[in-house]
């Protein structure tokens, strides 16, 4: 964090403004809408919003990512489908 907040175009929560999210619970939703109300106090326009968690890792390299967030693509991806029996299938 002490090395990329020093770039103008990442910012990030205070401590005392992050969420606890617990996956797909609604704290997800509070923790996304505070993303984006946080961002309306700064006089700059965004292009993308990325909600990161503790576990969310790049596995590409930075070239790559670079040039993917240039695209009008989206980036939601979902691994598994959850059914009523939770078991993935």
């Amino acid at each position: 964090k002490r090395i990329i907040s020093k770039r103008e175009n990442v910012h990030f929560l205070e401590k005392e403004k992050r969420i606890s999210i617990s996956w797909g619970g609604f704290s997800m939703l509070k923790a996304t809408l505070k993303l984006l109300e946080e961002t309306s106090y700064l006089e700059k326009d965004f292009n993308r919003y990325c909600l990161l968690s503790g576990s969310d890792l790049p596995i590409k390299n930075l070239d790559y990512i670079q040039t993917q967030l240039k695209t009008n693509k989206e980036f939601i991806r979902i691994d598994r489908c959850l059914t009523k029996n939770n078991k993935g299938k």
